[in-house]
C-alpha cells in the first residue's frame, strides 16, 4: 500500500500563516501596554493614607502663624539653667511715644539688664512663625524615644492676646538633621531645624548688649535729642504771622536725622538689629 503525500499548502495559504505571526505578536504588546497603563493609573489616583506611629508625612507642617505685633514674651527653661523671660517691648508702629532706642525687650524682674535685640531676632521670628520640617509620630507610645520625657529645653510664648505656645525640645534626630519637638495639647512629634533649637537655647548671658552696642546706641539717642531740640528753637523763633513749624519743612537744621522721628526711629531699630 503506496503511503499517500500531504498534498502541499497552496501559496495563499502560506501568506496567510505567515502574516499571522507579527499581527499575534502586535496584539499581545498592546494587551501589556494597557495593562501597565492600567496599573500606573492606578497608583496615581490611590487613597493615601495618614501617616502611622513613626512614619513619617514629608509635607511639613506649620506650628505658628501669628501676627509679630501679638508677641508678648518669650520665657527659656533649658536644663541646667536658671529660666529667664523675655518682655517685648515693642508697638510696631511708626510711633516713637512708646519706644526707647536699645529698649525693645526687658528681662522680667532684671530692669537693669540690657537685652540686644540682634540677639533677639531669631527668637522673635519663630515665636511668630514656625514651620515643622516633618512629623516623627502621630502618638508615640513612648516619648522618652525621642528624648522628651525629661525634655531638655522648654519655651513657652505668651501673646497679647492671652494665649500662648508650649514647646518641649528633645533630642538630636539620629541623622543629625534637626530636633525632636512637642508642644502642649497635641500628641503629635515633630521634627524641627537646628536653626530653631539653636535660636531658642540661648542662656541669658548670650543675650546681653556689647559695649559696642551700647556706644552706637548712645549717639543714636544723642542724634535724636539734638534734632529734637533743634525743632524746638525752629518752632519758638518763627516770624511773626508764620504758624509754628512752617520753616521746618524748609530749614535743613529741622530736617530729623537718620534714625530719628517716627520713620526714621524704625528704620534706625532694624539697622541696629541687623547689625547684630
Amino acid at each position: 500500500m503506496s503511503e499517500q503525500k500531504k498534498p502541499l499548502e497552496s501559496a495563499e495559504t502560506l501568506k496567510r500563516f505567515k502574516d499571522r505571526k507579527p499581527r499575534r505578536l502586535r496584539a499581545l504588546l498592546a494587551v501589556a501596554l494597557i495593562a501597565a497603563l492600567g496599573f500606573m493609573l492606578f497608583y496615581l489616583v490611590r487613597p493615601q493614607s495618614d501617616p502611622e506611629d513613626g512614619d513619617t508625612a514629608g509635607t511639613g507642617v506649620v506650628l505658628i502663624a501669628r501676627e509679630k505685633a501679638l508677641l508678648h514674651s518669650i520665657t527659656v527653661a533649658a536644663t541646667g539653667d536658671a529660666p529667664y523671660t523675655l518682655i517685648n517691648l515693642n508697638d510696631y508702629d511708626l510711633s516713637n511715644t512708646n519706644d526707647v532706642i536699645g529698649k525693645e525687650y526687658a528681662v522680667d524682674g532684671d530692669p537693669d539688664f540690657a537685652v540686644s535685640t540682634a540677639q533677639v531676632l531669631s527668637m522673635e521670628r519663630y515665636a511668630s512663625d514656625l514651620k515643622a520640617e516633618d512629623m516623627a509620630a502621630r502618638s508615640p507610645e513612648d516619648p522618652d524615644q525621642y528624648g522628651l520625657k525629661s525634655p531638655k529645653l522648654t519655651v513657652t510664648i505668651s501673646y497679647r492676646d492671652s494665649t500662648k505656645e508650649t514647646l518641649h525640645f528633645g533630642g538630636a534626630v539620629p541623622t543629625g538633621d534637626g530636633y525632636y519637638l512637642t508642644r502642649d495639647d497635641d500628641q503629635a512629634v515633630y521634627i524641627v531645624a537646628d536653626s530653631v533649637y539653636e535660636a531658642f537655647c540661648r542662656k541669658l548671658s548670650d543675650l546681653k548688649q556689647t559695649d559696642q552696642e551700647k556706644a552706637d546706641l548712645a549717639a543714636a539717642q544723642a542724634v535724636y535729642q539734638t534734632s529734637q531740640k533743634d525743632s524746638t528753637v525752629s518752632d519758638t523763633t518763627a516770624a511773626p504771622g508764620t504758624p509754628a513749624g512752617a520753616d521746618q519743612a524748609a530749614s535743613p537744621a529741622a530736617t530729623p536725622a537718620p534714625g530719628v522721628g517716627a520713620e526714621g526711629d524704625m528704620a534706625l531699630r532694624e539697622n541696629n538689629r541687623s547689625s547684630g
